[in-house]
């Protein structure tokens, strides 16, 4: 497999994203805090439920990664026929 700045980037993009969410979920409950939910446990719920329903949250994670590498593909292959 050849490694294109194009495939590197996706790549990228998708890691990023998903480090992003994981991030969030870590500080869920702080967050829920400070907009005013002073007893939820938002944190909790939300990885019962990951727990619960693994397959759905790795075909997510595998459908927004093939969606993002789809479109550094388009945008390549848009570049390519670009005259200048």
């Amino acid at each position: 497999m050849t490694f294109t700045p194009s495939a590197t980037n996706s790549f990228s993009a998708g890691a990023v994203f998903w480090g992003m969410i994981w991030a969030t979920l870590g500080k869920l409950n702080e967050l829920a805090h400070f907009v005013g939910f002073k007893r939820a446990n938002p944190r909790q719920t939300v990885l019962r439920w990951i727990n619960a329903h693994k397959v759905v949250t790795i075909t997510l994670t595998e459908a927004d990664v093939s969606r993002m590498r789809a479109a550094t593909e388009l945008m390549t292959s848009d570049r390519a026929g670009a005259t200048v």
